[in-house]
């Protein structure tokens, strides 16, 4: 039985490990290459007049070349002070690094009144892309979430709000795609905290597509998501099984059957 339980693990974990090879691969295409009008990937061989060279490398013509700087509105965050009591009492969620290890993000570990959201932070809108910009954590990783309820912010986050058709979920998915791209940017601040400077990511370039191909994109991503989490669901399941009929074996309370013409 442990060992059929060990075979549907191993088959589980091979596909999960496939599903995130295919997805890192068709997140870059489709952010390099879009969806076409006829709902598949622009293809730079066959047609190369699609394309044009940009700081990007290639991408389609019909996409806006521009930059961070240009295609969204920046915000600062803050940590309302503590020594008042009453301000960390609240109903406003203020978002910290800490509470952003999804990537949409409902609710957070602290919250605080509206008036310390107002006077010593700043509240954004749901459908806000939040940034880290600094602390130890870019040493390794570079946190991005999607809100879906109002947040406060401190000051190690920047918000990011797309305009000129810029759609929240595609920026967001956009960052998780170019984190290495941002790493690479950070710099050392005091106490050799890392940080990542507010002119170098204005002037990072990015290219638009139409708000329609930005939903087409971003589907196509949160379908093979969704496929990823059912798997390592799956896996997890299997593995807790599996960790419990061990300790039921161990322990006695399920007893391995005898093969089949043993003598007692």
């Amino acid at each position: 039985m442990l060992d059929k339980m060990d075979e549907a693990i191993a088959k589980t974990e091979a596909v999960t490990a496939k599903l995130r090879q295919v997805r890192a691969g068709l997140i870059h295409d489709l952010l390099t290459r879009g969806v076409g009008r006829n709902g598949q990937l622009r293809d730079p061989i066959s047609h190369p007049e699609q394309f044009e060279e940009s700081p990007l490398g290639r991408i389609p013509k019909e996409w806006r070349r521009t930059t961070l700087g240009d295609a969204a509105d920046w915000s600062s965050g803050g940590t309302p002070s503590r020594s008042q009591s009453s301000w960390w009492n609240g109903d406003v969620p203020i978002l910290t690094p800490k509470d952003m290890k999804v990537f949409e993000v409902s609710d957070t570990t602290e919250h605080v009144s509206m008036d310390a959201a107002v006077t010593g932070s700043k509240v954004m809108p749901a459908d806000t892309v939040f940034i880290v910009v600094r602390g130890m954590i870019l040493a390794h990783t570079f946190p991005v979430c999607l809100s879906t309820r109002p947040f406060a912010f401190n000051q190690d986050i920047k918000a990011v709000r797309g305009k000129h058709g810029l759609t929240p979920r595609f920026l967001a998915h956009w960052f998780t795609a170019n984190a290495s791209t941002f790493l690479r940017k950070t710099t050392e601040a005091t106490h050799g905290t890392k940080k990542l400077d507010s002119k170098e990511l204005h002037r990072t370039p990015i290219g638009v597509p139409d708000p329609d191909e930005q939903v087409a994109i971003v589907e196509r991503i949160e379908a093979l998501d969704s496929a990823l989490r059912a798997e390592m669901l799956g896996a997890a399941k299997l593995g807790k099984l599996k960790s419990g009929l061990m300790t039921d074996l161990l322990t006695g309370r399920v007893r391995v059957p005898e093969p089949i013409g043993t003598t007692p």
